[in-house]
């Protein structure tokens, strides 16, 4: 229910969204994986769930 909100809230608009939630992760266009205040990967969920095992790992929490 959120997910389908915060979808129809943001067409049009760049949205910033803070979360581990996956169902939003999967929705995002980008996704930001920060370490300690430093960017440490960029791509979709999908593709981050795909290649990067830290990612996965925090997800999976």
């Amino acid at each position: 229910l959120i997910a389908r909100n915060i979808a129809k809230l943001r067409r049009g608009r760049t949205t910033l969204v803070i979360t581990s939630s996956p169902a939003l992760l999967d929705a995002a266009d980008r996704v930001l994986v920060l370490d300690e205040g430093a960017i440490t990967a960029e791509d979709t969920h999908r593709n981050l769930l795909a290649g990067d095992e830290a990612y996965c790992l925090a997800v999976a929490r």
